[in-house]
């Protein structure tokens, strides 16, 4: 059994917490709002924090979408328009999956990529395809990796106001979730 004497953590104080979200480390200082006991063991109940910080090896935090987004990715190949999810999207680059039929190979530089992220906000650039996977339980759809060319510092602006509303919707998501359980 725990000893009370060795829990030194009181309601009102400040931690500070460091964990990894989808393979993302962050870290946040916060306080404790409440102590609770589960399988007689401290569950320290915290407030979510106005700001967290995330460490990463990336030059620009990447927003992922996943399926359930409806962000979608267009471009016109040889005349014939190809459309996929977006999977995530930074201020360097998008990720999308495109049918593996689609002419498409490392190093094409591709123009006038349509990348609607919301139906508010939908960007046109210029990619260079980086990358090219096959999707492991879809064999006839390619993931794709590409790289912004020389994007605008308005579109800049742009996504880091997309990608900063669509994270803090998130965590408040997460956070309604959790108090209603």
């Amino acid at each position: 059994m725990v000893s009370e004497y060795r829990n030194s953590v009181l309601v009102g104080d400040t931690i500070s917490v460091t964990a990894s979200v989808s393979g993302t480390p962050l870290s946040f200082d916060t306080r404790v709002l409440k102590i609770n006991r589960q399988e007689r063991r401290p569950l320290y109940v915290c407030s979510l924090p106005d700001e967290l910080i995330y460490g990463q090896n990336r030059g620009h935090f990447r927003l992922v979408l996943g399926m359930v987004s409806r962000a979608e990715a267009t471009m016109s190949i040889n005349d014939k328009k190809q459309r996929g999810p977006i999977i995530d999207i930074s201020e360097a680059g998008v990720c999308c999956r495109l049918p593996a039929a689609t002419p498409i190979k490392r190093r094409d530089v591709i123009e006038g990529v349509r990348l609607k992220l919301s139906t508010s906000t939908t960007l046109t650039q210029e990619v260079e395809i980086l990358n090219i996977h096959p999707v492991v339980h879809s064999p006839n759809i390619n993931q794709l990796g590409a790289r912004f060319n020389a994007i605008s510092p308005e579109d800049v602006s742009m996504l880091r106001d997309h990608i900063k509303e669509s994270e803090r919707r998130r965590l408040h998501n997460i956070k309604n979730s959790q108090d209603s359980e």
